[in-house]
């Protein structure tokens, strides 16, 4: 994880690299690797900091700015499509 700053808010956002999928159905091309995690459940507010591993389970989302056309990927945890989503650190 690299930036926790807007992790006490809700939704917390928290800024993340070095993406390693956790199983098989987990591994993405290099297009679409996650560069943060939006959680909509306040459970997750500050469950990780700056520079901490994290375990995480939701819906990969992709996000595009309509004035740049510029897009990057998300994990959105909370989502309501599955009960297993989560942010752990470890």
């Amino acid at each position: 994880m690299n930036d926790d700053n807007e992790a006490m808010f809700r939704p917390a956002v928290y800024g993340i690299d070095g993406y390693v999928p956790i199983d098989k159905e987990s591994i993405l091309t290099e297009g679409n690797t996650p560069s943060r995690i939006v959680s909509m459940i306040g459970y997750y507010r500050n469950a990780a900091r700056t520079g901490n591993r994290v375990r995480v389970s939701g819906v990969l989302e992709r996000v595009e700015n309509v004035k740049t056309r510029k897009s990057h990927f998300q994990v959105v945890v909370g989502s309501a499509t599955s009960e297993d989503e989560y942010v752990w650190p470890f």
